[in-house]
C-alpha cells in the first residue's frame, strides 16, 4: 500500500511540474500556480499506510554481534548524483554509532553486468567506518547509478543552456531545471532503463 501511494504522489507531482514547465516565461503566472499547489499540499494527509514485516531494531544491535560484519548499502533516488553523495550521512551515522575511525581512501568499483556487455552501470563506493576502542566496524556501500540516465537527461538540457535560459523568468528556469532532472527519472526508468538500473543494484548487492 505504501508503494502505491508513493507512485501516485510521483505521478501527480510530475503532471503538475510538467504543466509548469510548458508555461511561457511569465513569472507572475508561474509563481501563482506554484503557490496554489503548495498551499493545497498543506492540507493533512488522512490516508492510512500499512507496513508489514519484521520490525527493524536499528544498526546498533547488529554491531554487538561478534559473528560476521555489518554492511549497509545505500541507493539514491531521483535527480543526478555523483559518487560521494553520502559523505554527510556517513558522518552523522558514524557519530550516532560511536565509530570514530574511517578508511583514508574509499574503494570505487565500476559496475558491469553480463546482461549489458560493454555498458557502464554506475559506481559502487565502499568505505570502512570503525571504532578504535571497541573494534566495531561498518562497511558502507554507496551505489551511484545516475550514469545510466545521464545521456537521456543531456538531451533535455538544451533549453536550459545559456542560449535559451536567459529568456526565462527566474522561477520558470528553476522549475524547468528541476523537472528535467527529477521528473524525468521515473519516466526514463519506466522506459528502457529499468533493467540496467536493477542490474546495477543486483551487482551491488
Amino acid at each position: 500500500m505504501m508503494k502505491a501511494t508513493y507512485s501516485f504522489g510521483i505521478v501527480k507531482l510530475a503532471s503538475v511540474l510538467l504543466i509548469f514547465a510548458g508555461l511561457p516565461g511569465c513569472a507572475s503566472m508561474t509563481k501563482g500556480a506554484v503557490l496554489a499547489f503548495l498551499e493545497k499540499s498543506e492540507t493533512p494527509d488522512t490516508r492510512k499506510c500499512e507496513v508489514s514485516g519484521k520490525p527493524f531494531e536499528g544498526i546498533g544491535p547488529l554491531l554487538a554481534n561478534e559473528h560476521g560484519k555489518t554492511k549497509i548499502l545505500m541507493v539514491h533516488g531521483v535527480t543526478d548524483h555523483i559518487p560521494g553523495y553520502t559523505t554527510q550521512f556517513q558522518g552523522k551515522l558514524a557519530k550516532e554509532l560511536d565509530l570514530n575511525a574511517r578508511s583514508a581512501k574509499s574503494k570505487n568499483i565500476a559496475l558491469e553486468s553480463v546482461l549489458f556487455p560493454g555498458k557502464p552501470l554506475g559506481n559502487l563506493r565502499v568505505t570502512r567506518l570503525a571504532s578504535a576502542e571497541t573494534g566495531k566496524e561498518v562497511l558502507f556501500y554507496e551505489l551511484t547509478w545516475s550514469e545510466i540516465t545521464r545521456v537521456e537527461k543531456e538531451l533535455l538540457a538544451y533549453d536550459t543552456s545559456g542560449e535559451y535560459d536567459y529568456r526565462r523568468a527566474a522561477l520558470n528556469s528553476i522549475m524547468k531545471k528541476f523537472s528535467n532532472d527529477a521528473v524525468s527519472d521515473p519516466l526514463i526508468y519506466s522506459g528502457n532503463k529499468r533493467e540496467p538500473i536493477q542490474a546495477a543494484f543486483s551487482q551491488s548487492f
